[in-house]
Parts: C-alpha cells; sequence; structure tokens
C-alpha cells in the first residue's frame, strides 16, 4: 500500500477528499469518499460529497443515487441538496 492509499483510509482521508474537490480533482476525490464508504468512515457525509463530485462532473443519476442515501444516513446538508438541486437535475437532463 502507497503511503497516498494509506492516508485515503485514514480518518483523515474524508478531508483530503475534501481537499481534492476544491482543487477540481473530482475523480480522485471520488475515488477517496467511496473508499471512505466501503470502510464506514464518516459514511453519511462521503456519500453527500461524493455525490457533489459526481454532480460537478455530469454524472447526475449517480449523485441523485448518493445524495439520496446521504440523506436516509442523516446527513442533512444532503436534504436540503435534495430538496433543491436535485430537482434541477431532472429538469435540465431527462435521461
Amino acid at each position: 500500500m502507497t503511503m497516498d492509499e494509506d492516508h485515503m483510509d485514514s480518518p483523515g482521508g474524508y478531508e483530503k477528499g475534501c481537499e481534492l474537490t476544491h482543487a477540481g480533482k473530482l475523480s480522485e476525490a471520488v475515488a477517496i469518499f467511496t473508499r471512505n464508504i466501503d470502510s464506514k468512515h464518516r459514511q453519511a457525509e462521503s456519500y453527500f460529497r461524493r455525490g457533489v463530485c459526481h454532480y460537478k462532473l455530469g454524472h447526475f443519476r449517480m449523485a441523485e443515487a448518493d445524495m439520496n442515501v446521504a440523506s436516509l444516513l442523516g446527513c442533512v446538508d444532503s436534504q436540503m441538496w435534495s430538496r433543491y438541486d436535485i430537482q434541477n437535475i431532472h429538469n435540465s437532463n431527462p435521461l
């Protein structure tokens, strides 16, 4: 396991995913958030952040799925996002 891979599994991996998101490295951030979800580390927040990345990448169905799971897990940010922004996905992208 490389140092970067080890960092992704650590509790700081979530923060690293956020940093990558803000830096525009969305695919890398998706990978980190996925590892956090798989390891059950900050799961609700990781689903939310991964959904944001998918949304920014234009992967609208994956964004919606992640937002829905995050909302079910109690992520308040996702619940707000789901009310307002996910509606726009259906209105702007019928696929």
